[in-house]
């Protein structure tokens, strides 16, 4: 639907239409999928519907996405998550999809590509040869649904991290011999909560002395995302951000240091593909940690 060509009284009748669209099977092809999508609010303590869900995202601030890299039914929710709350809120173009794999310094050629991609002049194939010259373009392939969703409702995408070389500096030596321009002013280590985390996902794969290091970097990379998105904090547009899901989970790394800096509502969602769970796993899912609390605002599932 042309959303541009709604008057403005007519949102509401446009709105109900949408609703009645979403609820019944998701029937913009956007929406295609045979998956069985289950949402639950963890404050809430309930399961609610991907509508309420939708309608729920404030109209402005960060709704932040937490996910596993390269998974087809994950990148696709990803992608129906964004054209829901798009389709809910009846906006058009005041939107920008935030994506972790872009980094801030190349946003003239992702601007270049994205426009060449929803004009229609290249192909999403060459959208990532374009964007991912030094790796396999194709690797990225599932995250097409971002950009097709971005072109649908004609929105931004931006790039929001920092290039691997300066990570590299940090966890070879340490931030300390990063040149300071490149530090963000937010820069800041993350808690003690976040760093025992991280170092239980690490350990066998980093020698022990490695270790402060690479948690100088994954903080590192917090921050200048959140300072990317803090640059932002002046426009109407709602921030959707793609990252993996141990930068949002429990509410940490990122999204406290956006709650932290960024004035404007910051929304958690924690996509799961459950496909291979069992039933053990699929009833725990849900249930805070005894420590650290519930790992999303909300908890949206996806089982093929």
């Amino acid at each position: 639907m042309c959303m541009s060509l709604i008057k403005e009284g007519s949102v509401s009748i446009f709105r109900s239409v949408v609703f009645a669209l979403i609820s019944i099977s998701f029937i913009h092809p956007i929406f295609a999928t045979g998956a069985k999508i289950r949402v639950y609010d963890t404050q809430l303590q309930k399961f609610i519907s991907p509508l309420d869900l939708f309608t729920a995202v404030p109209r402005q601030g960060q709704l932040v996405l937490g996910e596993e890299h390269y998974q087809e039914a994950i990148q696709k929710a990803e992608g129906d998550i964004v054209a829901g709350v798009l389709s809910a809120q009846a906006r058009e173009k005041s939107f920008t999809i935030c994506w972790e794999f872009l980094n801030y310094p190349d946003q003239k050629i992702i601007n270049t590509t994205f426009s060449q991609f929803t004009q229609q002049l290249i192909s999403i194939t060459e959208v990532f040869a374009q964007l991912f010259t030094r790796s396999k373009p194709m690797l990225n392939y599932p995250y097409r649904h971002l950009f097709e969703v971005a072109r649908s409702f004609k929105g931004k995408m931006v790039g929001i991290n920092a290039p691997r070389k300066w990570k590299q500096v940090i966890t070879k030596n340490g931030i300390a011999k990063l040149d300071k321009k490149l530090v963000p002013n937010n820069m800041e280590l993350g808690g003690p909560f976040y760093k025992e985390r991280f170092i239980k996902a690490i350990s066998n794969h980093v020698s022990p002395e490695k270790v402060p290091n690479y948690f100088e970097a994954q903080s590192y990379t917090d921050s200048v995302m959140a300072e990317s998105i803090q640059k932002m904090s002046n426009t109407k547009d709602l921030k959707f951000v793609v990252v993996g899901s141990f930068h949002s989970d429990f509410n940490d790394g990122l999204v406290a240091q956006l709650k932290k800096y960024n004035p404007k509502p910051t929304t958690s969602i924690k996509i799961i593909d459950i496909t291979e769970f069992s039933n053990t796993e699929r009833q725990n899912l849900f249930n805070p940690h005894p420590k650290y609390g519930v790992i999303a605002d909300y908890i949206y599932t996806v089982d093929n």
